[in-house]
């Protein structure tokens, strides 16, 4: 059975030196949408404040199959609103 490893860029970087073994690709991505979507749920203040995170599954040899990106910003009222809401 195929070793995937799920290597996390954040604000550090986490390297997945142990990977966990799945039937294929398919079962791959769904690991990485469920391992993401706990991470966002653990993290989530985290998140809203941090930079752009990447999540990267990589098989044995090292070779990236894909990635997931992950940002967080403001609409623009919401960041005026809080412009002006600091600025009083």
């Amino acid at each position: 059975m195929p070793r995937y490893y799920f290597h996390l860029s954040d604000d550090g970087s986490s390297v997945d030196n142990e990977g966990v073994e799945l039937a294929d690709l398919p079962a791959a991505r769904t690991e990485a949408v469920k391992f993401a979507g706990a991470l966002l749920i653990e993290r989530s203040a985290d998140f809203i404040s941090a930079d752009d995170w990447t999540l990267r599954v990589a098989d044995g040899n090292g070779l990236v199959l894909f990635t997931f990106l992950f940002t967080s910003f403001d609409a623009p009222t919401v960041a005026q609103h809080d412009f002006v809401a600091a600025s009083k």
